[in-house]
């Protein structure tokens, strides 16, 4: 799987599997609603045929985590947003793309911060040290964010064989890998310049979350995300959103 390099900046989704296609469809509507024609590329398993955006087929997909870091080693503009397909966009994004002009690599904290419960083995990174959520990624195109994701794919791969090789009695009792907690450990042994973006670039809707500015980029799956933004933007005050109960404002 292999692509030249389309332009200076743009968007990249992974969607392999029917689920997260027709999500991609949906996310890419809320993105042609403010950036109608910022570049788009979708690394998949099937060809969409929607019009306006570059596709790569992605060969011999999981239908996991590693086709997300897969499709993120493609990394096809030099300054890319990647976004899950399970996003709503409701805001200029811009501001993003301009904080590659002096980091290389960013996101939001993941709510739970470090993942439990799960048969991950690091060694060396501090608590302190929060994990990424891995569903909206800022990349510059440089070595050191290329040798990131490479970091990442093998840790990621890693976690895996480790989880296959535990007894059954064992691994029933785990979660399958995530592959934020391989990110995180990528992260923090990188030379890569970090950015963390505010909760209002990746605002976890399956969680109680926190804004005091205009929310730009939803992300949650089994809720409709269009009220969701209803609720979250029609107070401007600090506020707090609570999965099915709603806004809470200071």
């Amino acid at each position: 799987m292999n692509q030249a390099n389309l332009g200076p900046t743009g968007v990249l989704y992974v969607a392999t599997g029917d689920l997260y296609r027709h999500e991609f469809t949906k996310s890419l509507s809320s993105l042609r609603d403010w950036h109608p024609s910022l570049p788009v590329t979708l690394v998949t398993d099937q060809l969409s045929g929607i019009d306006g955006i570059a596709e790569i087929i992605l060969e011999n997909p999981e239908f996991g985590f590693m086709d997300k870091i897969r499709g993120l080693e493609e990394c096809p503009y030099e300054r890319t947003l990647f976004l899950d397909s399970d996003t709503f966009i409701c805001g200029d994004l811009r501001e993003l793309f301009e904080l590659l002009d002096r980091f290389e690599f960013g996101g939001a904290h993941s709510p739970g911060r470090i993942c439990s419960g799960s048969c991950y083995q690091i060694k060396g990174v501090p608590d302190s040290f929060a994990q990424f959520n891995s569903g909206v990624l800022l990349l510059k195109r440089t070595a050191v964010v290329l040798n990131l994701l490479k970091e990442w794919h093998e840790l990621y791969e890693q976690d895996v064989k480790y989880y296959r090789s535990l007894p059954p009695e064992e691994s029933a009792v785990l979660k399958f890998p995530q592959d934020q907690p391989a990110l995180r450990e990528a992260i923090y042994r990188s030379e890569a310049r970090i950015v963390t973006l505010a909760t209002e670039y990746n605002f976890r809707t399956i969680f109680p979350c926190y804004a005091s500015r205009p929310v730009k980029i939803l992300h949650g799956r089994d809720v409709n995300l269009r009220d969701v933004e209803k609720q979250v933007n029609g107070v401007s005050c600090k506020r707090v959103y609570f999965p099915g109960k709603g806004v809470v404002t200071s």
